[in-house]
């Protein structure tokens, strides 16, 4: 049932995961695959009996799964979808002759000529406008060269204007730049002379002003200096005493601080003390640590002479026979084992021989004891002989029995024997009439053989055990003589001794290690005493410098205490540096008063200087003053001849104005005056036939023609546009005239199809088309194989063949064309004639027959083909993509017999190798697994737990179980 559905998927890294279970299954399919879970088992499972179901359906069932496959309620829509098409056709013609009927009047003739009509006419207008426009060019070009010339001649006649307001000015400046320069001529060099007594006077003025201001300084510097003597002179006074003073609190300073340090090294010396008690302490640890190494290296060194390199290769050689020893005793053990194995062949041979299975030895001896040794081979040697006598025997019966023989025929019961002369018995006779046995003589010669081969082998099996024996005894006695000249050196008991010499090597790599360790702790310890020494030797050192300097230091303060008052002797350092500051202070005051004297000194010095060297400055000023009176004089007469004052005089030689620049530049303003004049003289001429009113009127008709062309062209492009559209309107209607007659087709074979659809029985013509499609499908795979020999069809048919007027419809299932729309389909086919017959081909002619005639392999070829078809249309029109090739069939193989059966594996392995797909079969005939690659073998079992299991066993597992 669906409830047992499951969903598996198995990852990469072969997890397993559920995807849908029970009636989810169906669901998940479709969201996976896009097909319905109905056409997934069509496409994919051939379930038990159903693909065969479709080949022995009647009619009416195999139109209702046609149907369904088509989808014919659809079918019966369609009437209603082309009535609405056939609408829609029609509401497009109509707009399509509206669209025709517009564009047919807009591209008519007479508009056509109208259009290139306007087009001449604004040709010709642009054409008289641009003469006109050409015209007055030429007349404005001659007027626009007058224009610039009148112009020029107003432009000038306004620069005459303002130049001629300028001239007065100009020729004053003229008349000024004369005198100036005549000025300049006669007066500057005397201007010169005054200013330079003028510079010196002023020069000596400042430095008069800087000497008083300098005397003023100096006066009132002498005055501060003064009055600051005055406070300081008794400080000078009191100098000696003072300094006398400063010397004693000096010494009072150092005697405190001496007694300070010689207290501090007395602290400094009790701590190095107690230190080197210290550093001797250590030194005796250091010195017990290093008997302790020194013992324990003695020790390793001794064990080291025992562990020499000599003993240690004597352990070696002891090791070595002790191997080959051992390995001498393995080879005795295979030499006693290659004698067992013989044995074991012996034995072979003997239970072949019958009556000699006692006399063999039971068992080859398993120690190396001579005597039992010896016994088993002197046993062996017994069956040599033994054998030897058997076989002679043998030999000689055989003999006599064949001299009998020859006799036989005279012979009868009662005769003496001929050679032993005993009465004959007729059980004698008897045997004389058969053939002798060689069998058991040939046995007992190949034993013989066997038993002679196996002593020699024994021989030198026995050869080679004394040599091994030999040379055993000798190692021993090697390792004997090792093992006491070991004992003899061995520094150690029995557990030394027994010791092997990878073991030995060890130790002594060991001893090495733990020496080298040794070494390097003893050198660690010495380093560190020779450091320690060191230190201490250092802090000694320390000690008896301290100790001098202590020594030193009282002296001085003794020699100190002799020189200080007694009443300084309790003073603290505070006190001692308040004093000292407060003299020091004096002291400084002192120092400052010799400074300020000496000060004063200079300072008088430069005050008498200042005073002297001003009444010389005073001196010179009044003679310059003189000697620029009378330069001042000189220069107002020479004024006064050129009828100029003083102070202008002064001011243009003060001036520094070119004025050979300036006077350039008025010569310049005459000369450009000078041009204009005559340049209005020569333009006047000109000028004299320019109207302006005229030269404005022609610029106005300019522009007037211009705007009248612009307006004409624009027009004509205008015309030019609507020609260019009136020729794609044209084009447009050619278009819409093919559109129109295109949707004029269509709407008729809408029509027609209206009325086709209409008529009764059109679901049965698409069913029975849809099944020629499904057969001819069916028929292909049928041929490959078959070889042709049978092929299906539809009643109706009777020939694999179809007419090509059914191709051509089938090749066109729109319906568009014609012919279609001709072909009568009255009367409309029935649903008997779905019904799918056999047509056999063995025979020269093709035999119609029922599909209930054929075999159980042949209607599995047919069923199987037709699922195919089916399923290959199924696929192609519901799978939204491409899915791998695979399908399933449930069963339908039980009641196949052998040969059917055959052709069945035969069938699917050909549909594998055509549709290219994966087929799997589910089926309870253990035979087919024969014909299978791979299976799963379900086995059915009880639990427990869980009731009624089943087991999965995979076809390469179970081979293997």
């Amino acid at each position: 049932g669906a409830s047992q559905h499951y969903l598996w998927s198995l990852e990469g890294n072969g997890r397993q995961e559920c995807l849908a279970r029970g009636k989810d299954v169906p669901k998940y399919i479709e969201k996976m695959l896009g097909v319905d879970y109905e056409n997934f088992t069509r496409i994919f499972i051939l379930e038990q009996g159903n693909f065969q179901k479709f080949l022995h359906s009647s009619p009416t069932e195999k139109a209702q799964l046609l149907g369904k496959l088509l989808n014919l309620p659809y079918l019966e829509k369609l009437p209603t979808i082309v009535s609405g098409l056939i609408q829609e056709k029609s509401a497009a013609i109509q707009h399509k002759r509206s669209e025709v009927e517009r564009l047919k009047a807009d591209t008519s003739q007479e508009k056509e000529q109208e259009i290139q009509s306007r087009i001449d006419q604004y040709l010709q207008l642009s054409q008289e406008i641009e003469g006109k426009l050409r015209e007055v060019d030429r007349k404005l070009e001659e007027m626009s060269a007058m224009r610039n010339d009148w112009e020029e001649l107003k432009r000038i006649k306004a620069e005459l204007d303002r130049l001629s307001q300028k001239e007065e000015t100009y020729k004053k400046k003229r008349e000024e730049i004369a005198l100036m320069k005549k000025i300049k001529q006669n007066i500057a060099g005397i201007f010169g002379q005054l200013k330079g007594y003028e510079g010196q006077i002023a020069e000596i003025g400042a430095q008069i002003r800087q000497k008083e201001a300098e005397i003023a300084l100096l006066s009132s510097q002498i005055e501060e200096t003064t009055a600051r003597l005055s406070e300081l002179e008794v400080y000078w006074k009191e100098k000696e005493a003072h300094y006398k003073k400063l010397t004693q609190l000096d010494d009072l300073l150092n005697y405190i601080s001496l007694r300070r340090q010689v207290e501090d090294m007395r602290s400094q010396i009790q701590n190095l003390q107690a230190y080197l008690r210290n550093i001797d302490e250590r030194i005796s640890k250091i010195e017990e640590e290093k008997r302790t190494w020194d013992k324990q290296r003695a020790e390793l060194e001794e064990e080291q002479k025992y562990l020499a390199l000599e003993w240690l290769e004597w352990c070696k050689q002891r090791e070595d026979l002790q191997k080959e020893i051992k390995k001498l005793e393995e080879e005795i053990a295979g030499a006693f084992q290659q004698l067992r194995k013989s044995r074991e062949r012996i034995l072979a041979q003997i239970r072949a021989c019958p009556g000699i299975e006692g006399i063999f030895p039971l068992d080859i001896p398993e120690n190396e004891n001579k005597e039992t040794w010896e016994a088993w081979k002197t046993q062996v040697r017994d069956l040599e002989n033994r054998l030897k006598n058997d076989i002679e025997q043998k030999k000689a019966q055989l003999k006599l029995h064949q001299q009998l023989a020859l006799l036989r025929p005279s012979l009868r019961v009662g005769d003496p024997c001929p050679i032993c002369k005993t009465p004959l018995s007729k059980v004698h006779l008897d045997s004389l009439s058969t053939e002798p046995d060689l069998e058991e003589i040939k046995s007992l010669e190949k034993f013989y053989e066997t038993i002679q081969k196996v002593r020699e082998a024994f021989s030198g099996i026995d050869t080679y055990i004394d040599l091994i024996r030999s040379k055993k005894a000798a190692l021993k006695g090697k390792n004997n003589d090792l093992q006491e000249h070991l004992k003899k050196f061995c520094w150690g008991g029995e557990k030394e001794m027994q010791m092997t010499y990878d073991e030995l090597s060890r130790k002594r790599k060991e001893n090495e290690r733990m020496l080298h360790e040794i070494k390097e702790s003893i050198l660690k310890i010495n380093t560190e005493m020779e450091k320690i020494a060191h230190q201490k030797r250092k802090y000694e050192e320390d000690l008896s410098n301290r100790e001098k300097q202590i020594h030193n230091r009282e002296g001085v303060i003794s020699e100190i205490h002799k020189k200080l008052p007694p009443e300084w002797l309790d003073k603290d350092e505070k006190w001692a540096e308040e004093e000292k500051h407060r003299l020091e202070e004096s002291r400084r005051k002192a120092e400052e008063y010799e400074k300020l004297s000496e000060k004063k000194n200079q300072q008088e010095i430069a005050l008498h200087r200042a005073k002297s060297a001003k009444e010389e400055l005073d001196k010179q000023r009044r003679n310059l003053e003189e000697d620029a009176q009378k330069v001042q004089n000189k220069m107002r007469a020479e004024a006064e001849k050129l009828g100029a004052n003083l102070d202008f005089v002064r001011e243009v030689c003060e001036s520094d104005e070119d004025l050979d620049k300036e006077e350039k530049e008025v010569e310049k303003f005459f000369e450009l005056l000078d041009r204009y004049i005559q340049r209005e003289k020569d333009l006047t001429p000109k000028v004299s036939s320019y109207n302006e009113e005229e030269h404005k009127k022609l610029e106005q008709d300019k522009a007037e023609y211009f705007s009248h062309l612009q307006k004409y062209h624009q027009e004509l492009g205008r015309a030019r546009q609507e020609q260019e559209w009136l020729k794609q309107n044209r084009e447009r209607l050619v278009q819409l005239e093919g559109e129109l007659k295109e949707l004029l087709e269509e709407y008729q074979n809408l029509k027609e199809l209206a009325e086709l659809l209409d008529r009764k029985g059109f679901s049965q013509y698409v069913l029975r088309s849809f099944l020629d499609q499904v057969l001819r499908k069916a028929n292909e795979y049928l041929l490959r194989w078959t070889g042709g020999m049978w092929e299906l069809a539809t009643l109706e048919e009777g020939s694999p063949e179809k007419p090509e007027e059914e191709k051509e419809a089938e090749a066109s299932p729109s319906l568009k064309q014609k012919e279609i729309g001709k072909k009568e389909l009255e009367p409309a086919p029935s649903v008997n004639q779905l019904e799918i017959i056999v047509l056999d081909r063995f025979a020269r002619k093709a035999v119609k027959r029922k599909v209930s005639t054929l075999s159980g392999g042949q209607t599995f070829q047919a069923s199987l083909a037709l699922a195919l078809a089916l399923a290959d249309h199924v696929r192609k029109r519901f799978l939204s993509r491409r899915l791998p090739g695979f399908f399933l069939i449930d069963e339908g193989f039980g009641s196949l017999d052998a040969d059917s059966l055959h052709t069945v594996v035969h069938t699917l392995g050909q549909a594998a190798k055509d549709t290219r797909s994966a087929i799997g079969v589910i089926t309870h005939r253990e035979e087919l697994k024969e014909y299978l690659d791979a299976y799963l073998h379900v086995q059915l079992e009880s639990d427990s737990k869980l009731g009624k299991t089943s087991r999965v066993l995979p076809s390469w597992k179970e081979r293997l179980l």
